[in-house]
């Protein structure tokens, strides 16, 4: 081992004792939230030390640790009040016209803690001026994105906007600090082995997990009481659960672990195209993932993913047969409560397509009057007090605009919105060296879910979701995909 290995070895060392002396001083305020919880993080982070110790690469085993917890909605509830000089300031009020809203409540997320490990990771063995690079490259909009993001926090003082700022951001950050050591970090082939290894694994085993998870809430119509894994209370027909009525029936649609049953399908269709990725290194492996994905996300009952799941797996298999003149294999199962969830949108039987329109109507009013700086982000639902639709049988709709475009020009107005969407397309073209059939698969489901849903943008999750499709967008672009 050389003395630059040496010391880098020492400074990884380093950080996983700092993160872990950490843990340990914030126990006490977790234990007191959840003392299950705190066990599964703990689990969790020895995982991370494991993974460190296989691959020898602590920020790609930190990377890996954000899709180890990426399906475990385990979140950490801020106080809503604090008593500063004997006088209680409010820091958040999650009511909408007397309704408690999740979306409000300032929360932080297991994920804000792989975020952490990977960004101080980086900064341990980088050093600052590898951030400061990256800020000085006027061109990829980071530095004007989070300038508007300070002025924008400073003008509403809201702490569920800072906090939703500040994962957004750092996201953000992450993701173009990633594009740029994957151009520098050399790693030998039998390294790339283990941490392919590794993610294909920790996929599988999501995937597998939530599936079965998700299952088994659809037959039982119910939650399985393990909330400590981050799983809702959901119970078939409860206001709050999604669920759908079907010949007369009601059935919970499938969840696992994830705060709702369409970004489990947004993880499953992610899971597909991995699996695709992964056919050609690992047949089995990959056929595995792309069945087990498809075949979960049927519990799901999301039409749009699963429409988009079918078209994608349409095209690979045409691509990957018929074109080569190899038989196709005919996959069958039983369609009718699934035909009739998607019947439904030509009927009365469903209004879950006219409810949105109701919320992009309010989507219209709230950019009307907040334009150029927008209400904050996470800060939509409560913006809507005094203009919530209602569903057809008189229920407030107090979620966000399911359209990601216009969800951000509400929440950051439009110069937030150019920017946002300007470091993006940024980051997508300036990689550009090909262009795929892959590639503009995973273009077009973004841009499909991004208009009719909101998750993509507006949880924890979705989040990570939609920045790993992004990354495989950009893999693909490189030519580093051949599929």
């Amino acid at each position: 081992m050389t003395i630059l290995s040496k010391n880098k070895f020492k400074k990884e060392f380093l950080f996983i004792t700092i993160v872990l002396i950490l843990f340990l001083a914030l126990s006490p305020i977790l234990l007191k939230e959840s003392p299950q919880k705190t066990i599964v993080i703990f689990l969790s982070l020895l995982f991370w030390v494991g993974l460190f110790i296989y691959t020898k690469k602590l920020i790609l085993s930190s990377l890996l640790y954000i899709f180890l917890v990426l399906p475990f909605n385990i979140a950490l509830q801020l106080p809503l009040s604090v008593e500063i000089f004997n006088t209680e300031v409010l820091l958040a009020e999650p009511f909408v016209e007397g309704i408690y809203v999740n979306y409000l409540v300032p929360t932080l997320s297991i994920i804000d803690l792989g975020i952490l490990l990977v960004l101080g990771n980086i900064l341990l063995t980088k050093g600052f001026s590898f951030y400061k690079n990256l800020f000085k490259n006027i061109k990829n909009g980071l530095a004007p994105l989070l300038v508007f993001l300070l002025v924008q926090n400073v003008f509403l003082f809201n702490i569920n906007s800072l906090l939703f700022s500040l994962r957004l951001f750092s996201l953000i950050l992450l993701f173009l600090s990633m594009l740029q050591i994957m151009k520098e970090i050399k790693l030998d082939k039998r390294v790339k082995e283990k941490i392919f290894n590794s993610g294909a694994v920790i996929l599988l085993t999501n995937v597998l997990i939530q599936g079965t998870l998700g299952a088994v809430q659809f037959k039982r119509g119910s939650g399985l009481g393990i909330d400590f894994l981050g799983e809702s209370e959901i119970v078939g027909g409860m206001m709050g659960s999604s669920f759908v009525e079907l010949s007369g029936q009601v059935f919970l649609r499938a969840y696992g672990t994830f705060p709702h049953p369409n970004v489990l399908a947004g993880f499953l269709l992610l899971g597909i195209f991995l699996g695709i990725y992964l056919y050609k290194r690992r047949k089995l492996m990959g056929s595995l993932l792309i069945g087990a994905s498809f075949l979960f996300m049927v519990f799901t009952f999301s039409r749009v993913s699963i429409l988009l799941a079918l078209f994608v797996l349409l095209v690979f298999l045409l691509k990957e047969f018929l074109f080569r003149k190899k038989s196709l294999l005919s996959i069958s199962f039983s369609p009718l409560l699934l035909l009739e969830r998607f019947q439904n949108l030509f009927n009365s039987g469903d209004r879950s397509w006219s409810e949105r329109l109701d919320l992009v109507k309010a989507s219209f009013r709230i950019i009307k009057q907040n334009w150029l700086l927008g209400v904050g982000g996470g800060n939509f639902v409560e913006d809507m007090e005094g203009i919530v639709p209602r569903t057809s049988r008189g229920i407030l709709l107090t979620q966000p605009v399911h359209n990601i475009f216009l969800l951000y020009i509400s929440e950051f107005g439009i110069l937030g919105f150019l920017l946002i969407f300007y470091v993006l397309f940024y980051a997508i073209i300036k990689n550009i060296k090909r262009i795929s059939v892959y590639g503009s698969l995973i273009l077009f489901v973004l841009i499909v879910i991004g208009l009719f849903d909101h998750y993509l943008f507006s949880l924890p999750q979705g989040l990570v979701i939609f920045f790993s499709f992004l990354s495989l967008l950009i893999y693909s672009l490189q030519g580093k995909v051949k599929v």
